[in-house]
């Protein structure tokens, strides 16, 4: 019976891993790419997407690929609060690098 276990245990642990690897890595994106501001805001969106598909071809992060989920948050700071709000409720955080866009549509991510 003890011994059962133990290869079931063991069993989990090794197979946990492997069920694991096929999920993806979740990075968000929010930028204005509709709007006023949607020219610089597309500019970085199509920067992020050809860094996130060399990512996939060269080497993927512990065996897992990166999706790259892009709500659009047209420029107004009500819709980058949405944005964030949906993307930390899939189970990431939520993190902000410097935008080049105005500080009205970033701050409500840095209150």
């Amino acid at each position: 019976m003890r011994a059962q276990a133990l290869i079931l245990l063991l069993g989990i642990l090794l197979i946990g891993p492997v069920a694991r690897a096929a999920e993806p890595i979740v990075l968000g994106e929010i930028n204005p790419l509709t709007g006023a501001l949607a020219l610089p805001g597309q500019s970085v969106h199509q920067r992020i997407i050809l860094a996130v598909e060399e990512q996939n071809t060269r080497v993927r992060i512990w065996g897992r690929p990166v999706t790259l989920p892009f709500p659009d948050d047209n420029g107004k700071p009500e819709r980058a609060l949405a944005a964030a709000e949906e993307l930390a409720g899939r189970g990431g955080g939520v993190s902000q690098r410097p935008r080049h866009c105005p500080s009205s549509t970033s701050h409500p991510l840095n209150p």
